[in-house]
């Protein structure tokens, strides 16, 4: 029974994701009596809101998320608990996305910050389900599920830090007393902090390489008009990704040598054995 009751959750999570990312999809297109999202930074625009070819992450977010929903509801998944675990946390987002949603399109802009805030938190929840999972033997062939999920939490770390500069904006906030570009520059610091912690915790790349490509958004932006703010950006990017390339090519090069070593050691414990036995 309990079973059965934890594969409803599987079940409801693909209607929940279908008419979250529906709903975005068909209010970017026809958003009606609501402001769309691009004039609403238009109208609190400020430095940390990267340039618009960004956002396409969302589109990948998105896409990958359908095929977790669909993947997870095969037969052949049916006793995979991964699955399970994190169903919940998926619907309660997908609801926090339509809500969000309704929120910022009508300008509730504190209500849709703090909305998102919920949602990094849920992301950060399946974030490390999935990381607990992936660290046994049995589920290392679903690592494919970390691509979705990691994205994810990385840009809600990313969005709601550029969430929180619209709505500060709103309200008339214009950085006093450093400055708007020195706030700029600090919030890029911080979040290619947390992504540097992220990668050094779980070796996972897809994080920073999401903030990085968030960064190097920023400086598309920025590097007509703030000059120090768009080279920060751009730097912080490049260095997480030179980061996760240096991080990988040691860890290889370790692999490589352990199993070197390895092999040649194996021969030599051969003839030991074989000479030991002739005696």
């Amino acid at each position: 029974m309990k079973d059965h009751y934890m594969r409803c959750w599987r079940w409801l999570a693909l209607p929940a994701l279908l008419l979250s990312i529906g709903l975005t999809v068909f209010h970017t297109f026809f958003p009606g009596e609501a402001i769309p999202v691009s004039a609403i930074f238009g109208r609190h625009e400020h430095l940390f809101i990267p340039a618009t070819y960004t956002f396409s992450v969302v589109a990948v977010i998105a896409a990958s998320l359908l095929v977790y929903a669909g993947y997870q509801l095969l037969p052949a998944q049916r006793y995979i608990p991964i699955y399970d675990k994190i169903a919940r946390p998926v619907i309660y987002s997908s609801v926090l996305s339509m809500v969000w949603l309704y929120a910022f399109t009508h300008e509730y802009l504190f209500i849709a910050w703090v909305l998102q805030i919920g949602q990094l938190i849920l992301s950060l929840v399946v974030f490390t389900r999935i990381r607990k999972e992936m660290s046994t033997t049995l589920y290392r062939q679903y690592k494919w599920i970390q691509l979705p999920f990691t994205t994810a939490a990385a840009w809600l770390t990313f969005s709601t830090v550029m969430y929180a500069g619209v709505w500060l904006k709103s309200i008339g906030y214009d950085g006093v007393p450093f400055g708007e570009n020195v706030v700029a520059i600090l919030a890029v610091l911080v979040v290619a902090m947390l992504a540097n912690a992220v990668h050094n915790r779980y070796r996972d790349v897809i994080f920073p390489l999401t903030i990085a490509w968030c960064c190097i958004g920023i400086y598309a932006e920025q590097r007509g008009a703030e000059k120090l703010v768009a080279l920060v950006a751009l730097s912080t990017g490049l260095y997480l990704v030179a980061r996760v390339v240096i991080v990988a090519v040691r860890q290889r090069v370790v692999e490589v040598t352990r199993a070197y070593a390895s092999v040649r050691s194996t021969p030599a414990r051969s003839v030991s054995d074989h000479r030991s036995q002739s005696a």
